[in-house]
């Protein structure tokens, strides 16, 4: 089965998810290749951020939807559903730049077809970005795809 462009790995449990073993046997363990970050950043002129915002991923929420209590920012209108596959998906994180709009990008272990679709859709209906790469994964490309969440197009490699 093909979803956004990607073939899918179906687990033990009959549950699809992103992952393309073939890639993942060309890498050498679970780290970072700095050099395909870098050409990632260097790519889509990115700009590591120094947002303070925690989890990162606050920082590329519309003006209006975050609350700041006690000592920390909160989102207090998402679903349930939605903060619990964001927190299954937030793996080896980061936040980026580009002309003040912002780009998070997130590379979870085999991430389930059902966790990333409810992220889909809750992004896409606040006007923001959401895409997926194999190939343009830095971490472990093949079991931790790159997942891009921004407010501005990112276009990603699919082959």
């Amino acid at each position: 089965m093909q979803y956004a462009g990607l073939e899918l790995t179906i687990g033990r449990s009959g549950d699809y998810s992103f992952a393309d073993q073939t890639l993942a046997a060309t890498h050498h363990g679970r780290h970072q290749d700095h050099a395909k970050r870098e050409a990632f950043i260097a790519r889509h002129e990115l700009k590591r951020s120094k947002s303070r915002k925690h989890p990162e991923w606050l920082a590329i929420l519309p003006p209006g939807l975050l609350k700041f209590r006690g000592l920390e920012w909160r989102y207090p209108s998402a679903p349930a559903v939605f903060l619990e596959s964001m927190k299954r998906l937030r793996d080896h994180v980061a936040l980026f730049h580009r002309n003040g709009a912002y780009v998070f990008t997130t590379q979870p272990y085999t991430p389930s077809l059902e966790s990333y679709q409810v992220i889909e859709e809750h992004w896409r209906s606040l006007g923001l970005y959401i895409d997926i790469s194999y190939r343009d994964a830095w971490w472990y490309p093949g079991r931790t795809p790159l997942i891009i969440i921004s407010q501005i197009p990112i276009e990603l490699t699919k082959l």
